[in-house]
């Protein structure tokens, strides 16, 4: 296997995980807003709502950050590798971060 194939790989299984986070994340924004609504003399605050608008600027962010850095190198055949590894640090950044959020929620949960 070469190296762009293997890049290719590891890049879908961290796309994998991203989108299962993302998953659980949404879930909960759902349960919480859910929550919210139930409770009186609080304004609903839509987290599903700020949840969809964080992710489609981050969708944004992440493939400019990784356009900006490929105009780097023109159209060279680095591009094949290059392209790949900024996408998965810039995909295993936002799970991590992700992954934060959820310890957090579960705290508040058992609180």
């Amino acid at each position: 296997m070469d190296e762009g194939s293997c890049l290719r790989r590891e890049h879908d299984l961290w796309q994998d995980i991203y989108r299962q986070e993302a998953l659980l994340k949404e879930a909960w924004t759902l349960q919480k807003d859910h929550q919210m609504h139930d409770v009186r003399d609080r304004r609903p605050i839509d987290a599903h709502a700020t949840f969809e608008r964080m992710e489609n600027a981050w969708q944004t962010y992440f493939e400019t950050q990784c356009d900006y850095e490929m105009a780097h190198w023109g159209a060279g055949t680095i591009v094949t590798t290059d392209r790949p590894y900024c996408e998965i640090a810039l995909i295993a950044e936002r799970i991590f971060w992700m992954r934060g959020l959820q310890r957090m929620n579960l705290k508040e949960m058992q609180e």
